[in-house]
């Protein structure tokens, strides 16, 4: 794909295909459970991510691991992220912000950032690179997707399921000729783990309760 014709496709009404082509082509990955012929060299694993009760501005970094031996050129990332299903009712904590520039391979080779909040707890945003050569690649090794920023305001404790597929499609890297790489994404979860010293509170509340009530009834 030639500079020119890059640059003509970031100004033109193509865009919004070449983006329903990726949606497309990822719903049919997920819906088929592959799609692809080739065997994936890229990797996302979730993990389990641990955050902090009751607080806002909370920065979880996704990566993807290459395994291919080779840089891999892409033109367009397409990255779709919810907590549980997604929903605006579900009482999950909320995703407040993804940035796919920072420390990522199209922080200082971007078109824009396009996208947006569905709802507080799912995400559909995407990025494509400038219309100069050379495409921006993914490294061999791990390297930075995106930052997603959580509030867990008002959660104290719980866990949460968390997944890199919406009702939209999965999140998908798309080649030079806007075809999806594949790619195997491990769900993960969200942890709202109590700090210490909030779970001693907590025991020694209980406790003087229970011997409050114990000394009401003996009375």
């Amino acid at each position: 794909m030639n500079s020119i014709w890059r640059t003509s496709l970031l100004r033109s009404s193509r865009l919004p295909r070449l983006l329903t082509r990726g949606f497309l082509a990822a719903a049919s990955a997920t819906a088929c459970g592959s799609a692809y012929a080739e065997p994936a060299s890229l990797t996302i694993n979730l993990g389990e991510r641990a955050l902090v009760p009751n607080m806002a501005g909370q920065q979880v970094t996704i990566e993807v691991e290459n395994t291919s031996g080779a840089p891999i050129p892409v033109l367009l990332l397409q990255f779709n992220i919810q907590i549980d299903d997604g929903k605006a009712i579900s009482l999950v904590p909320d995703i407040t912000f993804v940035d796919l520039l920072l420390d990522s391979i199209f922080a200082f080779d971007n078109g824009g950032v396009g996208g947006k909040q569905d709802t507080d707890h799912r995400w559909e945003v995407s990025v494509i690179e400038d219309g100069s050569a050379p495409l921006p690649s993914i490294p061999v090794g791990v390297s930075t997707v995106g930052t997603v920023t959580f509030d867990t305001t008002g959660f104290f404790v719980g866990e949460w399921d968390l997944s890199l597929t919406t009702p939209s499609g999965t999140t998908t890297y798309l080649d030079s000729l806007a075809t999806p790489l594949a790619m195997t994404i491990s769900p993960g979860s969200i942890h709202v783990i109590p700090e210490p010293s909030s779970s001693l509170l907590v025991v020694l509340a209980f406790v003087c309760f229970g011997f409050t009530r114990r000394r009401d009834t003996t009375a």
